[in-house]
């Protein structure tokens, strides 16, 4: 079975353009703009529920089985707390990933692993198709 189409919602697919556009070509900008090149875009309201989209309330555990953490996948002006935000490593692994999956980032010491364990919240799943 082939593995699920990457996907993204359309208005966060032209949001993240715009903050690329001012992003260096190195790094977690380098990743998420493949991911985009490779994604098919949707309309919020086709977005399937178990896809991490922007603003989603996150539950993630860290590859070795530590204390599973709550992220908010946020752009890079984002101000609220719990945030994690697109353009770093952990964040640009997040965007498209589906409940279950496991996600490898760079870390400090190398490269990481985790596990998207639960969506707590994801704005098209609620119905607010506009954030």
């Amino acid at each position: 079975m082939p593995p699920p189409r990457t996907i993204v919602n359309r208005l966060d697919r032209t949001r993240l353009e715009a903050h690329l556009a001012d992003a260096g070509p190195y790094g977690p900008a380098t990743r998420l703009r493949s991911l985009l090149e490779r994604a098919v875009s949707v309309a919020p309201d086709r977005v399937p529920p178990n896809v991490v989209t922007m603003n989603s309330r996150i539950v993630v555990r860290d590859g070795r089985g530590d204390d599973a953490d709550v992220y908010v996948l946020a752009y890079p002006d984002y101000k609220g707390s719990q945030a994690v935000y697109v353009l770093s490593p952990l964040g640009s692994a997040l965007l498209a990933a589906r409940e279950g999956e496991k996600i490898e980032y760079l870390g400090a010491a190398g490269t990481r692993g985790a596990i998207v364990e639960a969506i707590e919240y994801q704005p098209e799943r609620s119905g607010d198709l506009d954030l």
